[in-house]
């Protein structure tokens, strides 16, 4: 009997990147030789630096929400949402107004309200003060929206619309409007319009006030008013001043005389949580170790809320069993992760400027056992309410919203059951034909694992990648007690302390040889769990990084004859 090996013609079967099917060798068909009885052929299935990490385990799809840390190689999903907790026009209705459009349009009485003859420059000065004190101004304008009497306006910047004066002068006399102490996106801080005057009827001069801002608690500003004959004296007659009806301003800030406290209902709202339905199926179980769940609250209003979750239905995660665990919060991380000092109300602090929006971040507690449930959506509802006190400044933005952004960051630190991954790759051993009959066949398989990650794997053959299956093989030396990925040793809080090597040796059929020779598509399906205390009812985290890979090798060993002739 001739004992030979005989590597020519042979394939490699990919588990994922980086393996492929590949032949070589010389070519068979130049040897003459008669059939050959007890030929034994080793035959390479997966070579040695075919080596699996677990995001080899997972699709394009699932890869888009896995991170890796690039200092420690720890590895974790993350996921963020956002809901609405209320705009700016629930806010407004909130403190008294009747809309954010009446809100943000701004007033004041017309301060001439018949008509007087011109004798001399007229002055308007605008304030917050509501004594009228305007530095010596011919008439003092406290400006108002439609919010209750002892709010005043402090601040405001016009998002269109101007000041109209009405009046009547000769033709060819010369009527200027000059607005001084302003604010401007030029960075100047006077504005002024100039008209000669072409009729002798009542009319209007406008002075536009679009992206003009007024400081009336640091400043007050002042609206001059010329009218001028050609020999430069005061002439004519104003009848009106008055803002467009058509302005509208889209920052104010209100300085509230007495205290106020309003509140609105957050309404019921879901988002969908359902971020780990692919990665982990439905009927894996799943046990987490410190996950983050952060609500960061974004406040562009210069009021502070207090935002009551526990209210009008609560916040909680629910499954699709129905089953439902609730959230609450801290404001410190680890806090909430023991589960400390937590509470359903939330207090927002307030925007202190337009273009800075305020940010308070909380923790939701003990987030593990929320996330065990595997929840596929989080409700919630509650209430905000605002409590002013008296000489409180508070800024508005109009179409500005407070927001809720929901972000999990979920460490690969978990333990889990009954994990299916699979993985596969066109197959081309053209190597069947020479097989005249197989005596034995023996596929030889050793993992070496630096994961926390045991299981099974099983080959399936098939005709192409969506074609028909030809085979099932099943990686257990023969016993279907044994599994051919033993995890690396960890300690018994998870972590990994070395590596761990597994060795079977099963036996194969002449139909499954046939199948693997002739197979056009290998799938390899893995069957993982990850377990740091078998001895518990629940699987024990063990900590997952990007470092820690799987090394296989397989191949098989035929004896059988061989007819180095046949085509």
């Amino acid at each position: 009997m001739l004992n030979k090996k005989l590597f020519s013609r042979s394939g490699l079967l990919a588990l994922a990147v980086p393996m492929f099917f590949t032949s070589c060798g010389p070519e068979i068909g130049e040897l003459e030789v008669p059939p050959l009885e007890g030929y034994k052929i080793g035959i390479p299935l997966i070579n040695s630096d075919s080596e699996i990490g677990f995001r080899d385990l997972l699709s394009e799809e699932d890869l888009e929400d896995l991170q890796t840390d690039p200092v420690t190689g720890d590895i974790f999903f993350a996921f963020e949402d956002s809901f609405d907790i209320a705009s700016t026009n629930d806010l407004v209705q909130a403190f008294g107004s009747a809309s954010e459009d009446d809100f943000f349009s701004i007033n004041f009485p017309n301060p001439i309200p018949t008509e007087i003859p011109f004798l001399t420059p007229i002055s308007v000065g605008f304030t917050a003060d509501a004594t009228g004190n305007c530095n010596g101004a011919s008439y003092c304008i406290p400006l108002a929206n439609d919010i209750q009497d002892d709010v005043a306006i402090s601040y405001l910047r016009f998002e269109r619309g101007g000041l109209q004066v009405e009046y009547r002068a000769s033709i060819g006399d010369v009527i200027t409007l000059s607005m001084t102490g302003v604010e401007t996106a030029q960075n100047t801080n006077t504005i002024t319009v100039t008209e000669t005057v072409n009729t002798t009827q009542t009319t209007f001069i406008t002075l536009p006030l679009s992206n003009v801002a007024l400081d009336l608690v640091n400043s007050t500003p002042t609206l001059s008013i010329s009218i001028e004959d050609g020999g430069g004296n005061p002439t004519g007659f104003i009848s009106g001043i008055e803002l467009t009806p058509t302005n509208t301003a889209d920052r104010v800030k209100l300085l509230f005389g007495s205290a106020l406290t309003a509140s609105l209902d957050i309404p019921n709202e879901e988002i969908d949580t359902d971020y780990l339905s692919d990665i982990f199926p439905e009927e894996a179980q799943i046990n987490f170790k410190s996950p983050t769940v952060q609500f960061r609250f974004n406040n562009p209003i210069g009021a502070g809320i207090k935002i009551d979750l526990g209210k009008n239905g609560g916040i909680y995660g629910e499954n699709i069993s129905g089953e439902t665990a609730p959230l609450s919060f801290n404001l410190d991380s680890a806090s909430a992760i023991e589960g400390n000092s937590c509470s359903q109300a939330i207090d927002v602090q307030a925007a202190t400027d337009f273009d800075q929006i305020e940010v308070t971040n909380v923790f939701a507690c003990q987030t593990a056992e929320l996330l065990n449930i595997r929840p596929i959506k989080l409700s919630y509802a509650g209430e905000a309410s605002y409590d002013l006190q008296p000489g409180d400044e508070v800024l508005f933005a109009k179409g500005a919203e407070v927001k809720a952004y929901f972000s999990a960051t979920i460490p690969l630190y978990l333990g889990f059951t009954n994990m299916v991954y699979e993985s596969g790759a066109d197959a081309d051993f053209d190597f069947n034909s020479e097989i005249e009959a197989i005596t034995s066949a023996i596929l030889r398989s050793e993992v070496t694992n630096g994961l926390p990650i045991g299981g099974t794997l099983k080959l399936t053959t098939k005709e192409s990648e969506n074609g028909r299956v030809t085979s099932e093989i099943f990686i257990n030396g023969g016993n279907n007690e044994n599994k051919l990925i033993k995890a690396a040793p960890t300690t018994t809080e998870g972590i990994v302390t070395g590596s761990s090597t597994n060795y079977l040796e099963t036996n194969l059929s002449e139909d499954q040889v046939r199948a693997i020779l002739n197979a056009g598509y290998v799938d390899i399906s893995f069957e993982l769990s990850a377990d740091a205390d078998s001895t518990t009812d629940t699987p024990d985290p063990v900590q997952i990084t990007t470092e820690q890979t799987m090394r296989f090798e397989m191949g098989i060993l035929l004896e059988g004859t061989i007819n180095f002739e046949s085509e």
